[in-house]
């Protein structure tokens, strides 16, 4: 089943890095095949501003994922209970650069270098995994990745009855609108780090 890649992928919030200075919104389209059965694609908006704050939206269904490096802190947005959950998170400041992306995969992984591709004007590098199950099967995951902008544009996870894919559309290279990254004055803030949770 997908889930296992779904979860090493870090789907959706793996698509994009939280890199300063390269503020960007996107959409991101997912579509998902089972048993050659297509599933609805799903649409989610993503906002990076200058600080590297990032917002995801929806993450889940009546999620909004909003992740601020800079307070190294990430809030989940549940509506329609007006609740924002908080925790800690990754920390990034102005001169440290941005992570890496990685493949959370186990030692019977084989790796690929699959060069570059153009997608809508931006480049990307390319890098596909096989995984070895012990059987027949084997999952396939590729990575278009653009350094420049710290996003993945274009993810295919896929094995032999399943296919699942999320591309990057309509990108804008610009400052979003800062209240996409404020709290709601309306929410009411549940600490997810502190011992009682």
């Amino acid at each position: 089943m997908p889930s296992d890649s779904s979860n090493r992928a870090g789907w959706p919030g793996a698509l994009i890095l939280p890199k300063p200075g390269v503020p960007l919104s996107l959409e991101v389209v997912e579509t998902e095949v089972l048993a050659g059965v297509p599933r609805p694609p799903v649409v989610r908006k993503i906002y990076r501003d200058m600080a590297g704050r990032t917002r995801i939206d929806p993450y889940h269904v009546n999620l909004v994922l909003l992740m601020d490096p800079v307070k190294g802190m990430l809030f989940a947005l549940e509506s329609p209970s007006n609740v924002a959950h908080r925790m800690k998170s990754l920390k990034v400041g102005p001169s440290s650069g941005s992570p890496h992306f990685t493949f959370f995969v186990g030692p019977s992984a084989q790796e690929e270098n699959l060069g570059t591709q153009i997608i809508d004007g931006i480049e990307y590098e390319g890098t596909r995994v096989t995984i070895s199950k012990g059987t027949p099967e084997a999952e396939t995951i590729e990575r278009w990745f653009s350094n420049e902008l710290g996003l993945i544009g274009l993810t295919t996870d896929s094995a032999s009855d399943w296919e699942r894919t999320a591309r990057i559309q309509k990108l804008v290279r610009a400052e979003p609108d800062p209240m996409l990254f404020e709290l709601p004055q309306e929410y009411t803030i549940r600490d997810l780090n502190s011992p009682e949770n």
